[in-house]
């Protein structure tokens, strides 16, 4: 459903079936942003999250961690999730999230390009 909402906001979504598949996507070019659930097979999103973050091409890429525990928060911050939120979580929300965290990365790297990024300038977003 959020891969829905991002692609129908204009921006481009790669979607993995978990962590590691997230890594292959991720392995040669880092994403703008990452939007991961916490709870997936083979490597959840905390170990996602830690693995990406000893990558010194992910370690300022926003990470945002979606689960239906909270008592995973700590732990999902720990690992470097930029944010954490709680489901169920409106789409809507999630995008206004996504737009802010683009925004500030955008600003950071406006005179760079990057391989994720088209001609109308439009992010692609990682969601694992």
């Amino acid at each position: 459903m959020f891969s829905s909402v991002l692609r129908e906001a204009g921006l481009v979504v790669v979607e993995a079936t978990d962590g590691l598949s997230a890594l292959a996507v991720m392995n040669d070019v880092p994403p703008d942003l990452v939007v991961t659930d916490i709870a997936m097979p083979r490597m959840d999103g905390v170990e996602l999250t830690r693995t990406l973050r000893g990558r010194p091409t992910m370690r300022q890429v926003p990470i945002i961690a979606v689960t239906g525990e909270q008592a995973v928060f700590g732990r999902a911050r720990a690992a470097g999730c930029t944010a954490i939120v709680s489901k169920p979580y409106a789409p809507d929300d999630l995008l206004a999230l996504v737009r802010q965290f683009l925004g500030r990365r955008h600003e950071e790297r406006r005179n760079t390009t990057s391989p994720w990024t088209g001609p109308d300038r439009r992010a692609h977003l990682r969601p694992a």
